[in-house]
């Protein structure tokens, strides 16, 4: 039982698997959605498994797919009744729970 309680598990199990890389690399305000371009910079595929915008979990269509390829992008379509000059923070969970997020706030138009 004590060396049961003792074993953390093989170390060199997860040693060869590199942590998710992703970004938000432009966020778009259109009428009642936001669309954030996403890109995994990791040598791994990665799978969204949620969007969420001021930590509120939200709906959002993934195009083209939610698996994302290395060096490649996704795009994130979230309906969301947004308001002008607030700031929103735009984020993205992958399947193995690690989060990416990015504080945006629509550009004033000239």
């Amino acid at each position: 039982m004590m060396a049961f309680i003792l074993w953390q598990g093989d170390p060199a199990a997860n040693a060869d698997i590199p942590p998710p890389s992703v970004t938000i690399d432009r966020v778009e305000f259109g009428d009642g959605v936001i669309t954030a371009h996403v890109r995994n910079n990791g040598l791994e595929i990665v799978k969204i498994a949620q969007a969420d915008i001021n930590d509120r979990i939200v709906p959002a269509a993934i195009e083209p797919s939610k698996d994302i390829k290395s060096l490649e992008e996704a795009k994130l379509v979230i309906p969301f009744n947004w308001l002008g000059g607030q700031p929103y923070e735009v984020g993205v969970t992958t399947s193995d729970g690690t989060r990416f997020a990015a504080l945006v706030v629509e550009a004033p138009t000239t």
